[in-house]
């Protein structure tokens, strides 16, 4: 799809290149956020010279959302109440509901969570009103994901499951995969990991090619989590690798300090140390920058811990 819209982009009006400019934008959302953004930009720029209002609503909640996956917060919040202020300066109602869902998401990234919590349900109730059964799916999903976070793992399961019936009838299985693969979390934290496994493990054998990398990554990193509870640790450490290697690839970075932080525990495990030190130490750099204050929590403890471990106390007060 990438190639087509390329191809075409030189044979294009000026106004037509914007949207293909924002098609490729999609494109690249879950290959490479930096070209991503690239194009949204691009077109960002171009809706503005041509005074395409329209395009520069799908400009500015593309760059929200892709900013928020970069870990560039301050930025995805402008974009975001651009992208609102347009929805009601057109009374885009389901498109305001979609603008609440980001902004959700992203106050659930930064793990403020009753803020997170206040969107995605200003999002739910204008979808339900609508009957917008596509974005409810999705909606229903992230609130579960919150609830999740908040260790309220029956509220969790419901959401999410909601989301997963709604996505099989709209026969959108990369949603159910996605669903499925949020669900095997709560399995996990309450300690039945193996039901976790047989989840994830399901996943990537009946979904597989309805997955892309981002997705793939995910799935990976949480049986990486499964496997590390059922004493996997061998499995645990080629999965956890193989996750962090395609978000470093894609450019997640929100998800990629997340990344580092399993790998610090799993090494942990093993009793290996200095690795521990290494990824925790990547994960606090890179979670500090970005603010995500629970990403930056995790990491203290993991080098508090390995530092106890190692018999340095004052390194290990420090961190804890």
């Amino acid at each position: 799809k990438i190639d087509s819209l390329l191809r075409v982009l030189p044979q294009k009006s000026d106004t037509a290149k914007i949207r293909v400019y924002l098609k490729l934008a999609n494109g690249y959302r879950r290959l490479s956020l930096d070209t991503a953004i690239h194009y949204a930009l691009t077109a960002l720029e171009q809706s503005k010279k041509y005074k395409h209002i329209r395009y520069e609503y799908d400009a500015v909640f593309k760059l929200g959302d892709f900013n928020r996956e970069k870990g560039n917060f301050e930025e995805a919040y402008t974009y975001l109440q651009r992208s609102l202020a347009i929805g009601i300066m057109l009374k885009d109602t389901l498109g305001q509901a979609q603008t609440f869902n980001s902004i959700g998401n992203t106050y659930n990234k930064q793990g403020n969570y009753p803020k997170a919590l206040n969107f995605l349900l200003k999002s739910l109730e204008i979808k339900e009103r609508l009957g917008d059964k596509h974005g409810m799916s999705n909606t229903y999903i992230n609130i579960g994901n919150v609830y999740d976070h908040l260790s309220a793992y029956a509220k969790s399961e419901e959401y999410i499951l909601k989301g997963a019936q709604l996505k099989e009838e709209l026969g959108d299985y990369y949603g159910v995969a996605g669903a499925l693969n949020n669900l095997s979390i709560i399995y996990t934290r309450r300690y039945q990991a193996e039901k976790s496994i047989q989840t994830l493990e399901k996943v990537l054998k009946g979904y597989a090619k309805y997955m892309d990398p981002y997705l793939r990554s995910a799935v990976l990193g949480n049986l990486a989590e499964a496997y590390q509870a059922e004493r996997k640790l061998g499995k645990a450490l080629e999965a956890a690798k193989e996750c962090l290697k395609i978000r470093l690839d894609l450019g997640d970075s929100t998800n990629a300090s997340y990344s580092y932080i399993t790998l610090a525990n799993i090494e942990f495990d093993l009793k290996h140390y200095d690795a521990v030190i290494e990824y925790a130490t990547h994960a606090l750099k890179m979670s500090e920058r970005m603010g995500i204050l629970n990403h930056v929590w995790d990491a203290h403890v993991s080098l508090g811990e390995a530092y106890a471990a190692m018999r340095k106390p004052d390194k290990a007060l420090y961190h804890y």
